[in-house]
């Protein structure tokens, strides 16, 4: 008995220490309080929560409390995609897509848009989008963007909707029969 006590008397303040971590990394993070969240929320961060991954991933890009450094903002939303965090997957895909702190790489950022897809993240559907309509690395198709951007629309983004809209003004009956085709597809590939 007393060496169980022992044990927990050494062992109880580590994980303490880590939720107190989060509990006072989110306060301060949702209060924005960004100038004292980074502290604790790196310790968080840091045995693997992927909420302070993300916060502080969105701290380091935007400059919010701490210096704007793309570097430390990736490596942080790194984690949390790998994680399986679908919103990270997208975010990771856009770092690669604009070269933010990394090399610019299309095909990363299509893998990684790909896989918050299959999460259903409207934002990975409406980028995958914008990767056909424009071009980014893969050859332009505006029937196949009609179709990612369909799936975003059905979602909800109201971006994704106007989109869709903008482009059924230009598009044939039949490119947009084709591009609900291809969307139907997509959805049951991702499912």
């Amino acid at each position: 008995m007393n060496r169980f006590m022992f044990f927990a008397i050494l062992i109880l303040p580590v994980f303490a220490s880590g939720s107190e971590a989060y509990e006072q990394c989110r306060n301060h993070f949702l209060h924005g309080q960004y100038f004292v969240a980074e502290e604790s929320c790196l310790l968080a961060a840091n045995e693997g929560n992927i909420e302070p991954q993300k916060w502080l991933a969105f701290m380091y890009t935007k400059g919010k409390g701490v210096q704007q450094d793309y570097k430390k903002a990736f490596f942080w939303r790194q984690k949390a995609a790998e994680s399986g965090d679908a919103n990270s997957e997208y975010h990771l895909g856009r770092f690669y897509q604009l070269g933010n702190g990394i090399e610019q790489d299309f095909a990363k950022a299509r893998h990684w848009y790909e896989k918050s897809c299959r999460q259903g993240d409207m934002n990975g559907l409406y980028a995958m989008g914008n990767l056909y309509r424009k071009g980014l690395g893969i050859e332009v198709d505006p029937v196949k963007a009609y179709g990612w951007y369909s799936l975003a629309a059905e979602r909800g983004l109201l971006l994704a909707q106007e989109t869709v809209e903008r482009m059924e003004e230009s598009m044939s009956e039949a490119q947009i029969a084709e591009g609900k085709k291809i969307a139907g597809k997509l959805l049951s590939r991702s499912q």
